[in-house]
């Protein structure tokens, strides 16, 4: 987890700048370095009872995207994902509503 500072961080902007358009309850940002399966950290991650999913992702993630969507559905078949592709963070941002 990204600890939180005085300073605004890029994660702050990119979520701030989405405010109003996405609904958040919990939100979780992850350096990518720290995830080495995908499958296991979004099952303990996202709580049982999300609805929707954003999914803020880094521009180098772009790849994944398919993959961790694929993931992110075996876990939640019924929530709703919508994912974001950013060039501002090399983090990875999960904002869940329930």
């Amino acid at each position: 987890m990204i600890p939180m500072t005085d300073q605004q961080t890029p994660e702050m902007q990119i979520l701030e700048n989405l405010n109003g358009q996405i609904e958040c309850k919990k939100t979780i940002v992850v350096p990518t370095s720290m995830i080495t399966n995908y499958q296991k950290f979004f099952q303990l991650a996202i709580p049982k009872n999300t609805k929707q999913i954003t999914l803020v992702l880094p521009l180098s993630f772009i790849n994944k995207l398919k993959e961790i969507k694929e993931t992110i559905k075996n876990t939640l078949p019924e929530a709703e994902i919508r994912e974001i592709i950013t060039d501002k963070s090399e983090n990875i941002i999960l904002c869940t509503y329930f």
